[in-house]
């Protein structure tokens, strides 16, 4: 499955958020390398980026549901 920007952004979210990769890799059929490749910045860059953006703007408290 090829990820799109806004999915690796969500990926990179879920990864900072502390989601586990195994998680995160089922939820997006990708492999479970991946969240953490993403995560670290080695792939999809921007996504990370803008994955810590939104985090920083994001209140205290409301972390997305991954239930």
């Amino acid at each position: 499955t090829r990820l799109t920007f806004a999915s690796a952004v969500d990926v990179a979210i879920a990864r900072l958020s502390g989601e586990p990769c195994a998680s995160i890799a089922a939820r997006y059929g990708i492999s479970e390398s991946l969240p953490r490749e993403i995560a670290k910045g080695r792939t999809w860059p921007d996504a990370l980026a803008l994955a810590k953006e939104l985090r920083a703007l994001k209140p205290a408290g409301e972390e997305k549901d991954h239930g």
